[in-house]
């Protein structure tokens, strides 16, 4: 986060880094205010979390955003409505991983408890895998973001989809 990038260049203060927050987040919830995202929404993100809200599944979301950007973001794409639970990285998060417990943990709160078999963490990125092992849980790598298909393959995710729309057919071929 903001910390690493200051530390990075060797000018970081606790005085900085918030600074640095402040203004950050500021500038963009002010920006997502006026804007209307949902055109970048990738393909078969909406069908895939329609089908599994449809199932009564608990659906969260993890995010390296702090929570007021993450809401902004979430949203103008409108997408916010799809999750329960909102998982954001705050100024003393290590690791994707603390975000994802973090997530099951509000479930948890709520008396919804699951076997980790059955958790599913969907990210496009080695550190989404990463943190599902971390945490036991179901790897679905999405080659959509930044990282190639085989640059996730790397990773040994439990899953690799090119795409979202393939999510559906991979764990649920017949609906019953």
């Amino acid at each position: 986060g903001h910390a690493q990038i200051l530390q990075g260049r060797g000018v970081y203060t606790p005085e900085r880094a918030q600074k640095l927050v402040d203004g950050t987040e500021k500038k963009m919830v002010s920006l997502l205010a006026t804007k209307n995202i949902s055109d970048a929404v990738l393909p078969g993100v909406i069908g895939c979390l329609e089908y599994v809200v449809s199932l009564g599944s608990a659906v969260g979301v993890v995010t390296g955003n702090i929570p007021p950007i993450a809401e902004s973001i979430l949203r103008c794409a409108r997408l916010r409505q799809y999750f329960e639970v909102v998982g954001c990285s705050l100024p003393d998060t290590k690791g994707r991983y603390e975000i994802v417990q973090g997530v099951v943990s509000a479930f948890n709160k709520q008396g919804r408890y699951f076997d980790p078999r059955r958790i599913y963490v969907i990210g496009d990125t080695p550190s989404d895998i990463k943190a599902a092992k971390h945490c036991g849980y179901v790897s679905v790598a999405v080659a959509t973001g930044h990282y190639s298909f085989e640059e996730l393959s790397a990773e040994k995710p439990d899953v690799l989809l090119q795409n979202l729309n393939l999510f559906q057919r991979a764990f649920f071929p017949v609906r019953v």
